[in-house]
């Protein structure tokens, strides 16, 4: 038959209509089942037997990888109908799945992190692990003298500028 939500529908409009069942009557009780059923009939033969579900999940992934950890999150819908009516069948699907990818902040993570993502990338070999820090750590440190000397160049320039301007004023 159609769905409870449908049934539950039809018998509190019925209800509504003729009157709710009293159990005093047992022929405006029958009346009232009967009718109940004849306009749940007609909902069957139009809606039919329904059935949906609905499926949600989001995730996130850590992914380290060279010298860098991303983090992955995705996120996931799926709603399925189901529906059979007399004369056909259907049977219809929606699914929506988004996904996004983001590099985490190094600094972020303790330690133990830290060494269960490189152990990822180079293996358990305990050498491995400490070449790739000190690789890593050269990184870092160059990252550092090139925004230390970005920053003096864009200091200076600025500074050069308001220099040129005070003398231009003065002559």
């Amino acid at each position: 038959g159609p769905d409870s939500n449908i049934t539950e529908g039809v018998q509190s409009i019925i209800g509504g209509l003729f009157g709710m069942k009293t159990d005093k009557n047992k022929s405006d009780d029958d009346f009232h089942d009967g009718v109940s059923h004849l306009v749940s009939g007609a909902f069957s033969a139009i809606f039919g037997e329904t059935k949906s579900s609905e499926i949600l999940r989001e995730d996130f992934f850590i992914i380290p990888h060279g010298f860098t950890f991303y983090r992955v999150d995705v996120f996931m819908w799926k709603y399925n109908i189901d529906s059979k009516a007399g004369m056909y069948d259907l049977a219809k699907s929606c699914t929506v799945t988004v996904c996004s990818m983001g590099i985490l902040d190094h600094t972020a993570l303790t330690t133990d992190e830290l060494v269960g993502f490189v152990s990822q990338i180079v293996g358990s070999d305990e050498q491995k692990i400490i070449e790739w820090f000190g690789s890593f750590a050269n990184i870092i440190n160059c990252i550092a003298e090139f925004k230390a000397k970005e920053l003096q160049v864009s200091v200076g320039s600025q500074v050069g500028n308001i220099g040129r301007r005070s003398s231009s004023r003065g002559k």
